[in-house]
């Protein structure tokens, strides 16, 4: 294994060049061993080396399977039937090494493999070989589709190669590392492309755990044959929450995040950093709205994995949902999967400590919004121990912030054991349960307690 010193950390076994010798072989699959010198640390890309195999077609345009696993428990092979952390068809650009960006896998002990499945037939996809370096036994190959793995490789007369694939870490702070969970309903193949003058497409996706908080979008942009280049478009990323997980969007959308974003490719997943909300129950929606008219900006969809039934279209801006969507593709019609994921992060559970100083009740705790009439008054009480005394700020936002409902809170500084008042108006626009309302209150003595 070797390294290089900067702080991205570059993992790989050859010496940067391949010898002349390659393997060519429908469906083959083959990855490397990698381990980092510390951890934690986070998988940032894949280095994937190809090569043009002599009277066969030139592998630039053609798609392998990108695949990343790894083994905690740094065995030295494969493990039987590996999760999958990176599992995804992705287009061969260039020949030399080509990166490929990922995100969400964070590597805490062990090994990390990294590699790709060329398709079936090879369509000259095959895969480069370092004969000259010392043999460092890394690779294994696969010939059921990463359900088991032989090797370490080496070619029929015995004689060993390392493989030129190679992967970029980034070593994250000890004991700060969180964990990242990728949501998704497609299955990294696309089949077809839909466009539709000024449509909001979104998936509902669900985390595996609660609360997460959504840090970032990954989004398939397609180029549609006959039409102008997404490059350099426009649209309108979008984001909301349904705390119920009732399965379909809520009949008002509230937007969490609304962000306009330039299409800087196509043809492939191009991930967007994002400051998203924190879903503590339910269903996230991700998604994003061509321009109107939509000037060559698509809809990527995967046809022929799993049908999720997740995906939702608005063809008024967000105000209504309807789905989940169904595609006609040569002369097929069935459920469509879009290509739009999530990204997560869960912290890691602290310790709560010292139990708060005083606390804030309120009465009622709840409002039904099915039998408002506009206006609501709800009681703040703040509590406390003997030994705590003097003056409580409060502050009330929505939760998310840009609900159109109206607060009013009277004091925002009351004495502990003292009450305040908060009126919401405004109520009557809504008839489902959508939003909460924060209350922190903050002590010069003791801090934050919301």
């Amino acid at each position: 294994m070797q390294y290089s010193t900067a702080p991205e950390e570059e993992l790989f076994t050859d010496d940067g060049t391949p010898d002349g010798t390659g393997i060519l072989a429908d469906g083959l699959m083959l990855v490397n061993r990698l381990t980092p010198s510390a951890y934690p640390v986070r998988l940032l890309r894949v280095r994937l080396y190809f090569v043009s195999f002599r009277n066969q077609p030139n592998p630039v345009g053609q798609r392998v399977r990108l695949v990343v696993f790894a083994d905690p428990e740094g065995r030295g092979r494969p493990p039987e039937r590996p999760r999958l952390l990176v599992d995804e068809w992705v287009q061969i650009s260039q020949l030399g090494f080509a990166d490929f960006n990922v995100s969400g896998v964070l590597i805490e002990r062990g090994d990390l493999y990294v590699g790709y499945q060329a398709p079936r037939p090879h369509n000259g996809v095959g895969f480069p070989t370092d004969t000259s370096s010392p043999p460092q036994q890394r690779g294994f190959f696969s010939e059921d589709d990463g359900a088991t793995f032989g090797g370490p490789v080496e070619f029929a007369d015995g004689q060993r190669f390392n493989l030129l694939m190679r992967a970029v870490v980034r070593r994250e702070a000890p004991g700060a590392g969180e964990d990242t969970e990728e949501l998704r309903v497609d299955d990294g193949t696309i089949e077809a492309g839909m466009v539709r003058d000024g449509a909001i497409y979104v998936n509902r996706l669900t985390p595996s755990r609660y609360p997460a908080r959504l840090t970032g979008v990954r989004l398939y942009v397609p180029w549609i044959e006959g039409r102008p280049s997404p490059v350099g478009k426009s649209v309108r990323l979008v984001a909301f929450r349904d705390p119920s997980g009732n399965g379909r969007p809520p009949e008002r959308v509230v937007f969490d995040l609304e962000r306009e974003l330039r299409v800087s490719d196509y043809g492939r997943f191009l991930d967007v950093d994002v400051d998203g909300p924190v879903i503590e129950s339910g269903d996230v929606y991700v998604g994003y709205q061509a321009p109107n008219p939509h000037d060559g900006v698509a809809f990527a969809v995967d046809l022929n994995g799993p049908p999720g039934q997740r995906t939702f279209r608005s063809t008024d801006g967000g105000q209504s949902f309807t789905g989940p969507i169904e595609v006609t593709f040569q002369g097929r019609t069935g459920p469509a999967n879009l290509a739009v994921r999530a990204v997560v992060h869960y912290s890691p559970t602290e310790d709560p400590g010292e139990p708060p100083a005083f606390r804030v009740a309120a009465e009622p705790s709840s409002v039904d919004l099915t039998e408002t009439d506009g206006e609501e008054e709800i009681q703040l009480f703040v509590l406390a121990g003997e030994e705590l005394d003097g003056e409580i700020a409060l502050r009330a936002a929505t939760d998310p912030p840009n609900v159109p409902v109206q607060l009013e809170l009277t004091a925002d500084k009351v004495n502990v054991g003292g009450s305040a008042r908060l009126k919401l108006s405004r109520l009557e626009q809504f008839d489902d349960d959508l939003f909460q309302v924060v209350v922190t209150a903050t002590s010069g003595k003791k801090g934050e307690r919301p």
